[in-house]
């Protein structure tokens, strides 16, 4: 089966549990009992904490609704742009109240630990560039 941006994130979040338990526990406590809707380029997917982050179809009605472009979540993940600027700049769209896209952010940080931390991310890092055509 080739991968998605949504099989890629579901790999990781399960390496994040076995590898960084502690961060992928503050992950699963951020995001609460939200619905978060991504288009990442051409893909849509949904995200669910409960009982454990999962990845879903999207939600109709989401919490949170957040676009962005794998070349961002690169230059992210690189740490060439903060994840401030790439919202400051419009590199990353968030729909939601206040409170739910903080509640998101809080949870992208506990997810960015954990990886950092994951032996798996590096291979997940080269799968996901193919699937973007980005050459590294």
């Amino acid at each position: 089966m080739a991968d998605t941006y949504a099989s890629l994130v579901a790999e990781s979040f399960a390496s994040i549990a076995v590898e960084a338990p502690a961060a992928h526990q503050a992950l699963t406590l951020a995001l609460g009992d939200q619905a978060i809707a991504i288009r990442l380029d051409h893909e849509q997917f949904g995200v669910a904490a409960r009982p454990i982050p999962t990845i879903t179809a999207p939600a109709e009605a989401p919490d949170v609704a957040i676009e962005v472009s794998a070349s961002t979540v690169r230059a992210v993940i690189d740490g060439d742009l903060s994840l401030a600027d790439a919202v400051t700049n419009d590199h990353v769209r968030a729909v939601g109240s206040l409170d739910a896209i903080a509640q998101v952010h809080d949870a992208l940080i506990a997810y960015v630990h954990g990886a950092i931390r994951s032996p798996a991310v590096p291979e997940l890092r080269t799968r996901f560039d193919e699937i973007a055509g980005l050459r590294r």
